[in-house]
């Protein structure tokens, strides 16, 4: 059984609850659990990836969203797969990422790709009612 997904960060510290979900392991001097990073991940972009498995198989979908206080919204048609996946409590990874810059170096092995990104696991819910949009 997976570990709970903490549902609030903790707003004493500043960050995010870290767990062994959501601890960092490699190079994690280069992360942040702090809010105030995540949010400007998230308040830099508007395309987000949306990580779900439907029927047993992993999805992944490209899709717009918004974020208000603690909030993700993210846009999908009602006829998608995985918004019909999410209307039954589901476990999802939502990732941004914004590319700053490409490492370009004489040998491939040096070669990098410097990046922020934040990932956001939840549990969605689907919103009918357009008042509370």
């Amino acid at each position: 059984m997976p570990e709970p997904i903490p549902t609030a960060p903790t707003v004493a510290t500043g960050e995010v609850a870290v767990t062994e979900r959501t601890r960092l392991r490699r190079i994690s001097e280069y992360g942040s659990h702090r809010i105030a990073d995540v949010h400007a991940v998230l308040d830099s972009g508007f395309v987000c990836h949306l990580g779900l498995v439907v029927d047993g198989w992993p999805m992944v979908v490209p899709t717009s969203y918004g974020r208000l206080g603690e909030h993700l919204f993210l846009h999908g048609s009602v006829a998608s797969r995985s918004l019909r996946a999410a209307r039954t409590p589901i476990e999802v990874c939502v990732t941004v990422t914004h590319i700053d810059g490409l490492v370009l170096a004489r040998s491939v092995f040096e070669h990098a790709v410097n990046y922020r990104c934040a990932m956001i696991y939840g549990v969605p819910e689907v919103l009918n009612d357009p008042a509370e949009n």
